[in-house]
């Protein structure tokens, strides 16, 4: 076996019907590997009995692999999610060697575990883990997923193949512009692909200048962005007020949803992989793209949340999405968007 492209291995979940004992996704781009882990998912199908997920800092090795050994309820396999494994001690790199070398002598497998391993393991300088990854790549019985920051050429592609799925048409023009200004953050960049498709009717196929220098115009709006920083600073009082401007603005309520949405994501993500994952400031810092000399307060910002809270706001989000797609009633959707501001910054 050797590691596989995302693509290629998107391909082989479509062609296949063979579910390894292994996978692992390795690389930096955490959207490739939530969006890997998700489509794996799928194809597994599992009810949540027979599924567990484990944050290898927080749980013993010994107690995983028993888990992994543990027979299946009502069902034929079990899925157990290990995260963070780019943090796994020499002795626990040890213990799942011998777990692969267990595999390759027995066939028959009771589970399926996946691994994260969010980082580019040739720069690992922990040797051990470093041989169990390239025992991976060459064993039979793992598939491996590279999930690295995407090249040019592949991040054209994939930008190509979010608009077909959306059923619209882009010229390369286009493309060439969405791809120089908004990056390679392949969230950052789906999120704009969203935007820019919403506030497109239906009947619309190709996307021309105008929709997308709308868009971009739409996304460093200061107005936008004053309403995006008050969701993140609690601040009801500054995102009312900007909210009434951008009415007064005649600002498509699309937009609004989707600065709402975006803030509560970046909160999520902080949060999630601070008090979850215990990943440092710096290095969450960096891949939401904090700016250096709002570190400090953005954290300061983000303890004043709570998670649970934010979760269940997405309920309202899923209400003003509705709304403004179906009826598209003025005062209903400026109502549910207050609602959301007070429920998030109360």
């Amino acid at each position: 076996m050797v590691m596989l492209t995302f693509q290629e291995f998107s391909e082989s979940l479509k062609q296949n019907n063979v579910i390894y004992p292994i996978y692992i996704f390795v690389g930096e781009e955490s959207y490739l590997i939530n969006l890997g882990l998700n489509k794996l998912e799928q194809v597994i199908s599992v009810d949540y009995v027979n599924r567990e997920t484990f944050y290898l800092q927080y749980t013993s090795i010994i107690y995983i692999l028993s888990s992994i050994q543990t027979y299946p309820f009502y069902g034929k396999l079990r899925e157990i999610i290990v995260k963070d494994i780019d943090k796994m001690t020499t002795k626990e790199s040890e213990h799942l060697i011998m777990y692969l070398g267990y595999l390759v002598d027995n066939s028959t497998n009771i589970s399926c575990l996946i691994l994260i391993y969010p980082t580019n393991y040739k720069n690992d300088t922990n040797i051990k883990r470093q041989e169990f990854i390239y025992k991976c790549i060459s064993s039979k019985r793992c598939m491996v997923v590279n999930c690295r920051t995407l090249l040019h050429h592949e991040l054209i592609q994939f930008i190509k193949n979010e608009f077909t799925t959306r059923n619209k048409i882009i010229s390369n023009e286009i493309l060439y512009l969405i791809s120089t200004k908004l990056g390679t953050n392949l969230a950052s960049i789906v999120s704009e692909i969203e935007k820019l498709t919403l506030c497109m009717d239906n009947q619309t196929t190709s996307i021309t200048n105008n929709h997308c220098y709308k868009t971009l115009q739409h996304t460093y709006n200061t107005k936008l962005i004053s309403l995006y920083s008050a969701i993140i600073k609690k601040n009801m009082s500054v995102a009312f007020s900007t909210v009434n401007q951008l009415f007064i603005d005649n600002q498509e309520p699309i937009v609004i949803l989707h600065i709402i949405a975006s803030s509560l994501r970046k909160i999520i993500n902080a949060k999630s992989m601070l008090e979850e994952q215990n990943i440092s400031k710096l290095k969450i810092a960096k891949i939401l793209k904090v700016r250096q000399d709002s570190i400090t307060s953005f954290f300061k910002n983000v303890q004043k949340h709570n998670l649970e809270q934010l979760k269940n706001s997405f309920k309202i989000l899923l209400k003003l999405d509705i709304g403004i797609k179906s009826a598209y009633d003025f005062s209903y959707i400026r109502t549910l968007i207050d609602e959301i501001i007070i429920f998030i910054c109360q």
